[in-house]
């Protein structure tokens, strides 16, 4: 049995007034956790969830294993949404895998795989992004960052501003060597800080996501730097030959923004009804 755990930050998207979620799509989210929490917990998981007050009135209604409000206190700039997920592998236990809420592990031959890699293995990730330098949006973002703190941030361990061009997918994120993960939650923190202080940030272009930097390209340079054992689960990239193989092994993550079009929400729909009714009703009354 393997242990996993979902995060749920409220403040990007505006949390709760009068009990109802800010954000219209926040039902597309909510049906993608609910099947996510289902499906992991058929293939023989135990799943928690970290959140914020506002997240456990919503996401109270789903069967997770334990629920906390280890988020409440979280005093990030909404830009950086990842915080949420950094401040769950915090407080999570070494071994325990954080999969996003729009991750579904749909077979058990995916489970025994994360089971094996967390045997051998320092850092399980979704994959390895080695494609970052060819990406034109993800240029974007390292000359925005460059631009924002050009001289980078030197009391970050092995944070080079000038090497950002690998970096890990983290729909799936496990740590088994504490050191790691350590340097890797402390170095998050400080350079969305650094970002945040930096005089120019203010004037920073929004259609970039700094995150992606401090989330993404900071696992892989704390990783190179450690030179700790890594298992990506479905390899280098995404293409067709990746996507195969998630079918095969029974593995999903829904793109960020396919989960709120109106076929993706009609489809989690019928999987959530297919695995619980008595869910899809609870789930159902969030629908506008």
């Amino acid at each position: 049995m393997i242990n996993v755990f979902h995060s749920f930050w409220t403040k990007p998207g505006g949390g709760f007034r009068n009990g109802i979620p800010v954000k219209d799509n926040f039902y597309a989210q909510l049906l993608c956790a609910a099947n996510s929490v289902l499906l992991a917990k058929r293939n023989g998981c135990k799943i928690n969830l970290y959140t914020d007050n506002d997240g456990i009135k919503a996401f109270g209604i789903l069967p997770y294993d334990n629920i906390s409000t280890d988020l409440e206190d979280l005093d990030v700039n909404t830009a950086f949404w990842a915080a949420g997920k950094i401040k769950a592998h915090h407080v999570a236990p070494i071994g325990h895998i954080q999969i996003d809420i729009d991750v579904y592990l749909k077979g058990k031959m995916c489970v025994d795989l994360l089971e094996y890699a967390l045997k051998y293995y320092d850092l399980v990730v979704q994959n390895r992004d080695c494609e970052y330098s060819n990406s034109q949006y993800y240029a974007g973002v390292v000359n925005e960052a460059r631009r924002i703190l050009p001289n980078g941030v030197p009391a970050v361990p092995h944070f080079d501003i000038n090497g950002l061009v690998y970096a890990y997918s983290c729909g799936l994120v496990g740590f088994n060597s504490q050191e790691l993960k350590d340097l890797y939650c402390a170095g998050y923190d400080e350079i969305t800080e650094a970002f945040e202080n930096s005089p120019l940030f203010a004037t920073r272009d929004k259609n970039f996501c700094l995150d992606l930097i401090a989330e993404q390209a900071y696992l892989k340079m704390c990783q190179n730097a450690l030179g700790s054992p890594d298992f990506s689960v479905i390899g280098d990239n995404w293409g067709l030959e990746q996507k195969s193989f998630c079918d095969k092994i029974g593995y999903t993550h829904l793109t960020y923004t396919s989960k709120f079009s109106e076929k993706i929400i009609a489809r989690n729909e019928d999987i959530l009804k297919t695995l619980s009714l008595e869910i899809w009703r609870k789930v159902s009354e969030y629908k506008k």
